[in-house]
């Protein structure tokens, strides 16, 4: 008598369970509910036609999963019988089945040897089909099979899975459950390939994303779903009037601001946040995600007012530090416009004043823009151009565009080298300023009204501060501002005393070394507004000086942006406006010693000149003026000390104030990583400044008429291939027959008086192969007989072309009246 079939086939079912034990096809893993349990593998392709053909004929994976679960039963109940604890001891697969947290669930999982097949699936979180009211019990999780672009294709179906992707899935669960751990009842459902989740769970998925993600199973939120609330500061009244100048110690509007898709909640939209009982609510027919954090802010959005300072900071970057976290920063209202002016000045373009009598460039004509929208909001900034773009220019349209409306005088500090310089240039581009040279023993504040430019030195600054600092100013101007890159410094001390409405620096190097220069000016030109410089340090410098193209670089770009104005002469915007050649003349003052040497000469020869006549009136003359010539390069050179000894002292450079000059020059041109040929008449002059930037560690070379041809041509080849940063050599000698294109500058460090030999010098560098712009640099020392020539070619036709074709001779031939007013040396403009 047959046996029922079904009976048969359960026989069989066990029958092959238990064979599989005794062949040792078992492996210690997590059961279905998350227990440990010893487990049938490996559940491969044949298993699983085994599986398939005990279930039955027409059997398919749904089926077969029971045979698949008497099979597992059979492995743990034979493997972890009593023979097992009493062999290896108490133990999750050996005593009673102990339920597995996620990551000792995730462990198993890693030790097993069983082979799975791992699905491409996502998790999609879905609402339940129909309209909704209020808050429901529960979303639908899903998952969902992906195609190869990444996208859901269809919702898994459990039944429709063999074992080996039954598996698979639960141990893509399980993984996920450790990074996310809400997941862990999904991961032990007998079906989990869709749940009913609790809007806590969904919070927790969604602020898990990332992590999932990564744990190899993806989250997505259907449109309906999942749209959290997006929270950034906000800084300002967004009912303020438009920009204005901006107070920098007064209070701000400081508050959270809540958007949803980009646009602002309403108060009720509000006011429901703050209240939601349940982290999902329902807001524009969606279903939205509330997480603690945003609703505490919900329930407190005003925060305490920012000083403008600090508000004008977070806005420029961006950020913001709440708690002390990085909080995404917005402005509104009045800060808005201010942020909006400092981004694109152009929007409120000034005018150039009728007052300005020079025709501007295009980019200086920008540049004054950007100055004006800065300072006329109160701000001060930092203009960082190269050398030879024209700063002092700029400057001094500023301070025109200022005066009209100024209540105060404006101070210009600067090296006492440039002193003449601004004087000199504002008579020439802004001849209506008042000016008045606070320098010297006869310096006087006594004309100083409103509207006037005051003209000082730092160490007149630092000698007279409380004079000065008892003024109230109307702006600042610090040229050459890296001298007060210290902030420690007496020079930066004595700056920072000064009351200005607004502070502008001028300095072609504005990050010599480090960030900390930079927070030098930029706190100089805005006090407090950078933090300290143990905050701005912390926060922008060090990080970006270790990454110079991370996130903390371009908060530090974003931030330094709008107060600082940097351009190169190679700025493609800049570089079609330059001519070929700027020449500037520079008027230098002389020093005590050079002043002293050259009264007491000019005295003693005049006294002598006027009793001679002839040919010993012309020596007189002659050796007069060739004396003046030595005092005005340097005071040694007329005491005919060797250029090598005069070299070697450390105030060489501060008895000469023509060397001081070069010296200042030439540092910025060695900063910029440039060439200069230095021109003067006399060879003694070209061995001294050969001596003295040497012992300053220049690589410098010298051409003089006793250097023989091969040596010259081996000179000019070190110079022009860039070993060589300065040539130093005498218009006698080098004025021609040379191309030395390598030099970007050309300095005249005293003059041949005559404009073709000085063309012939400039033109080493000015010729065919040149194909940058040629700065020419024009020493003059101030009020003296080089003053006087250079004035007198400009304008007296007659003496300039008895000067070009007899040279100094031709000065013998002055009367003893004019001999006198040419060499008697004149006070600098007051």
């Amino acid at each position: 008598m047959r046996r029922p079939e079904g009976r048969c086939r359960r026989a069989a079912v066990v029958r092959r369970g238990v064979e599989y034990v005794r062949d040792g096809r078992v492996y210690a893993g997590v059961s279905d509910s998350g227990f440990a349990a010893w487990r049938v593998g490996r559940p491969d392709r044949v298993l699983q036609a085994q599986a398939e053909a005990l279930a039955g004929a027409e059997a398919g994976p749904a089926q077969a999963a029971t045979v698949w679960l008497v099979w597992h039963e059979i492995a743990d109940l034979l493997v972890r019988g009593p023979g097992a604890r009493l062999t290896v001891g108490e133990g999750p697969f050996t005593g009673r089945p102990v339920l597995l947290d996620a990551r000792q669930a995730a462990a198993a999982d890693a030790a097993s040897s069983a082979k799975v097949i791992v699905p491409s699936m996502i998790l999609r979180i879905s609402a339940p089909a129909g309209p909704s009211r209020g808050v429901p019990a529960k979303l639908i999780g899903w998952l969902m099979t992906t195609g190869p672009d990444g996208v859901a294709a269809s919702p898994v179906v459990w039944s429709a899975l063999g074992e080996a992707e039954r598996e698979g899935c639960r141990r893509r669960l399980r993984r996920a459950a450790v990074t996310c751990p809400q997941l862990e009842p999904l991961a032990r459902q007998p079906d989990p390939a869709t749940a009913l989740l609790e809007p806590r769970t969904v919070l927790a998925v969604h602020e898990c994303a990332a992590a999932l993600t990564a744990a190899g199973l993806p989250v997505r939120f259907d449109a309906q779903v999942g749209n959290a609330i997006a929270v950034h500061a906000s800084v300002g009244s967004p009912t303020s009037a438009g920009p204005g100048a901006l107070s920098l110690d007064r209070l701000v509007d400081f508050r959270w601001r809540f958007t949803m898709a980009g646009q602002p909640l309403t108060p009720a939209e509000l006011d429901a946040l703050a209240h939601a009982v349940e982290p999902l609510i329902r807001l524009r027919d969606q279903w939205v995600l509330v997480d603690p954090e945003t609703q505490a802010r919900a329930r407190r959005p005003r925060l305490d007012p920012l000083p403008a300072g600090q508000a004008l900071l977070a806005a420029l970057t961006g950020t913001v530090s709440i708690d002390g976290a990085a909080v995404d920063c917005v402005a509104e209202g009045e800060l808005q416009a201010v942020v909006g002016r400092l981004h694109q000045p152009e929007t409120a373009p000034a005018r150039v004043p009728a007052a300005v009598a020079t025709t501007l460039r295009d980019y200086q004509h920008r540049g004054f823009q950007w100055l004006a929208a800065r300072t006329d909001l109160g701000l001060g900034c930092i203009l960082g151009d190269d050398m030879g773009l024209g700063k002092t220019l700029s400057a001094l349209v500023l301070h025109a565009h200022r005066q009209a409306r100024a209540e105060r005088p404006s101070l210009v500090v600067c090296p006492t080298t440039l002193l003449a310089g601004w004087v000199r240039e504002a008579a020439q581009h802004t001849p209506a300023t008042h000016v008045v040279r606070y320098h010297g023993p006869q310096r006087t504040l006594a004309d100083v009204r409103p509207g006037t430019l005051v003209v000082t030195s730092y160490g007149t600054l630092r000698a007279d501060l409380e004079k000065l600092a008892a003024l109230r100013w109307d702006m600042l101007t610090a040229d050459e501002a890296q001298f007060a890159k210290n902030p420690a410094s007496a020079t930066a001390r004595a700056l920072r005393r000064l009351d200005a409405r607004v502070t502008l620096a001028l300095t072609g190097t504005p990050l010599e070394n480090n960030t900390t220069d930079l927070w030098a000016l930029l706190d100089l030109t805005n006090r407090g507004l950078f933090d300290t410089i143990r905050g701005f340090r912390a926060a922008y410098g060090k990080p970006a000086e270790d990454d110079p193209r991370g996130p903390a670089a371009q908060r530090l770009r974003n931030l330094v942006q709008p107060f600082m104005l940097r351009r190169t002469k190679d700025d493609p915007a800049i570089l079609p406006e330059l001519p070929s050649a700027v020449i500037k003349t520079q008027p230098v003052p002389l020093s005590p010693q050079q002043t002293g040497l050259y009264d007491t000469v000019v005295r003693r020869h005049l006294d002598q000149i006027e009793t001679a006549d002839g040919i010993q009136r012309r020596g007189k003359v002659l050796a007069l003026i060739s004396a003046l010539r030595h005092i005005c390069n340097h005071p040694d050179q007329y005491l005919h000390r060797e250029p090598a000894a005069i070299a070697t002292e450390p105030d060489c450079a501060a008895r000469s104030g023509k060397l001081q000059a070069l010296d200042e020059l030439v540092a910025a041109i060695a900063e910029r990583d440039e060439h200069a040929l230095v021109f003067t008449v006399s060879a003694r002059t070209a061995r001294l400044l050969h001596h003295h930037f040497e012992r300053r560690g220049h690589a410098c070379a010298l051409i003089t008429g006793d250097v023989p041809a091969a040596a010259r041509e081996q000179t000019v080849d070190t110079f022009q291939t860039g070993r060589h940063r300065l040539l130093i050599a005498t218009t006698q000698s080098a004025g021609y027959g040379l191309t030395l294109t390598r030099a970007q500058h050309v300095v005249m460090y005293d003059l041949p008086w005559n404009p073709a030999k000085e063309k012939q010098a400039i033109d080493r560098a000015h010729r065919i192969g040149q194909n940058r712009t040629l700065h020419v640099h024009r020493l003059l020392a101030e009020g003296t007989v080089e003053d006087h020539i250079d004035t007198l070619l400009a304008g007296r036709r007659e003496l300039a072309g008895a000067l070009v074709t007899q040279g100094e001779a031709a000065l013998s031939e002055l009367s003893t009246h004019d001999l006198t007013a040419l060499v008697t040396l004149k006070a600098p403009t007051p």
